[in-house]
């Protein structure tokens, strides 16, 4: 994948968290009576910031660029299959930038649309609609190696983690969220609601694999019902391997650290569990 895939793919993964938080506590996340903090700015900030030529409104909102956002929107509006009316009050691209903005800042639907000067219940449709683009994506952006990709990331691994023969790396984030009205299942061990999201990353730290399910749910639980296990002898040729952290059990195709009680006695489980440190280079920030 190259920089602008990339790109797409964290927000199709963005959009894919927010589904599952959306799922868990309905359109408006959180207890009827309790209203989120939204931050507020006149309807006209965003189209003055795509006509400035230098800003950090995109940065500050969004928690992207605006040449990053402009990359989304142009991928977005590709794979729309209904675009607004050209007399609609809200192009599309606003609408995009609605999405970005609630899935960056969180908060509730019917909210996010206030500081873009957006309905209460125009702002839950579009959200809705701009989730459902995003989801369709998912499989273009979101892929396991092909075969003709596996060599140039068996290399690729190798030379960040000195690792070879290994097509992905995995471990899991906990995305928090706002408290569910029923919210039993969703508390994580850190004693928060959240959204625990799997993921599988190439050398290059775009995501080709994800796992979604309730935050009370561990890793290695994420790990058994995912889609990729089940399926890991089709991704991951024999010979192959993923590389994954401690809070994995060893499995075909999955390699993970020995006990740090084994290591500290034995030289060579140390050397074995050196490029393990080195995965995190590869991992997104949010999964680490």
């Amino acid at each position: 994948m190259d920089k602008r895939t990339v790109v797409v793919v964290c927000a199709v993964v963005a959009s894919a968290c927010a589904t599952a938080a959306a799922v868990a506590a309905g359109d408006k996340r959180g207890h009827g009576s309790e209203r989120c903090r939204v931050s507020t700015f006149s309807s006209t900030t965003f189209e003055q910031a795509l006509e400035a030529k230098e800003t950090d409104w995109f940065r500050k909102k969004l928690r992207c660029d605006k040449a990053s956002f402009l990359l989304i929107y142009r991928a977005i509006y590709a794979a729309c299959p209904q675009k607004p009316a050209a007399n609609a009050k809200h192009k599309l691209i606003k609408r995009v930038a609605l999405v970005m903005y609630y899935l960056a800042q969180g908060g509730q639907m019917d909210q996010a649309g206030m500081p873009l000067g957006i309905s209460h219940t125009r702002s839950v449709v579009y959200i809705n609609e701009m989730l459902d683009v995003l989801c369709s994506m998912a499989t273009r952006y979101i892929c396991m190696p092909t075969e003709q990709e596996l060599e140039s990331v068996e290399l690729g691994f190798e030379a960040v983690t000195g690792f070879p023969n290994v097509v992905g790396a995995i471990d899991g984030t906990l995305v928090p969220i706002q408290r569910p009205k029923d919210f039993e299942g969703w508390y994580c061990r850190k004693m928060f609601p959240a959204v625990n999201v799997q993921a599988v990353v190439d050398h290059v730290g775009s995501f080709r694999s994800l796992s979604i399910c309730a935050g009370s749910n561990n890793d290695q639980s994420l790990w058994n019902g995912s889609a990729v296990k089940k399926r890991l002898s089709t991704y991951v040729p024999a010979g192959r391997h993923l590389l994954g952290d401690a809070g994995y059990k060893l499995w075909n195709h999955l390699l993970t650290p020995y006990p740090e009680s084994e290591a500290v006695t034995d030289r060579r489980k140390r050397v074995y569990n050196a490029p393990a440190e080195n995965l995190a280079r590869c991992l997104p920030s949010n999964c680490r």
